[in-house]
């Protein structure tokens, strides 16, 4: 765990360390001046001097370019956080106590502790709890982590994208070696950055819904569907096709279409076709001949030829059905591209 030692901003340390090396320069300015005033003392300024004033002047010089590197690259982010209008930013130190974050952080957290507001607002789903235990864990062991939480507000639920990323101002690849935590903690800061993602998280919910009425819909649909790879084994086939072959689904996937066909001058055969439908008798693992009316086309997926069919059980002889069939298949050709594969 991180020591709880509050640290001060990088950019107010490194003023006061410019404002300590101004008082220590016009100190040595000053001794000097006075050992030509008062030379009978010049051992005493000699020692003040060369003692004190300059391993003073040194050591805050040192420390200038320790911490001008720590304030820069704390800048930039800072400059990001202050620049940002639509996402929620903040950076808090090792004590989770935020030493910049934008207006509407300020907002939000209302000067809380950014973990303790979440898990006060989180609601309470199996799910959302492991997401949040995701980020508990990422900042005890220093790492970044990107989540969705959902949060409760006044009895509203909102869905929020939150990130967080540990900030090591020297070397943030120093974070590669887990030895390196002890070493690190007590410059470590944090990033955190939340963004109110609740219409898309809503719209996703809705599409996912209406994915799933429609796979049920195609799944169960009086006409039977399947789709063969660029091999020509199945690669789908929907519940009422694998009813037709008086088989399960499990029998069918990842075999041949080919296997199921007996008569091997059956156009499923010929690859020169693009389209064809007629009347195709099928045999299942038990032996069984069925017979299926077929609608069949060939297309290109990602540069692969597949194979998708539609298939009709106890078809009646009667052109003028077979001709409201035809005109069925292209009504339902659009429902392949939505098929599960």
């Amino acid at each position: 765990m991180l020591k709880k030692k509050a640290l001060e901003r990088p950019d107010r340390q490194l003023e006061k360390m410019l404002v300590s090396l101004v008082y220590a320069v016009m100190a040595l300015a000053i001794s000097i001046v006075l050992l030509f005033v008062f030379p009978h003392h010049s051992f005493l300024f000699l020692a003040l001097m060369f003692c004190v004033l300059t391993p003073t002047i040194i050591l805050i010089a040192i420390g200038l370019i320790s911490d001008s590197e720590r304030a820069l690259t704390y800048g930039g982010f800072a400059n990001v956080i202050l620049e940002s209008k639509n996402m929620i930013c903040r950076i808090d130190n090792a004590d989770f106590n935020a030493v910049i974050e934008n207006k509407l952080a300020a907002e939000f957290f209302k000067k809380n502790e950014v973990l303790a507001f979440l898990k006060k607002r989180l609601f309470t789903d199996s799910n959302n709890k492991l997401n949040f235990e995701r980020l508990e864990e990422a900042v005890s062991s220093l790492k970044s982590e990107n989540t969705i939480l959902e949060l409760i507000f006044e009895n509203e639920s909102r869905f929020f994208n939150v990130s967080v990323q540990p900030l090591y101002l020297k070397k943030n690849d120093i974070f590669e070696s887990e030895f390196s935590i002890e070493k690190i903690q007590k410059e470590t800061y944090f990033l955190w950055q939340l963004e109110d993602v609740t219409a898309a998280q809503n719209m996703e919910q809705i599409m996912e819904r209406e994915r799933l009425r429609l796979h049920q819909f195609i799944e169960d649909m009086p006409l039977g569907l399947y789709v063969t790879d660029g091999k020509g084994l199945f690669e789908y086939v929907n519940n009422t096709f694998a009813r037709q072959m008086n088989t399960t689904k499990e029998s069918l996937i990842n075999h041949a279409l080919t296997d199921f066909v007996p008569d091997k001058e059956n156009k499923v055969f010929d690859s020169s076709l693009i389209e064809f439908s007629e009347l195709t008798f099928f045999k299942n693992e038990k032996e069984e001949n069925i017979e299926l009316f077929v609608a069949q086309n060939r297309y290109k997926e990602e540069g692969i030829i597949k194979t998708r069919g539609l298939t009709l059980q106890d078809m009646p002889n009667d052109e003028k059905l077979k001709s409201a069939l035809h005109a069925l298949q292209n009504e339902y050709r659009l429902l392949f591209s939505y098929n599960p594969t």
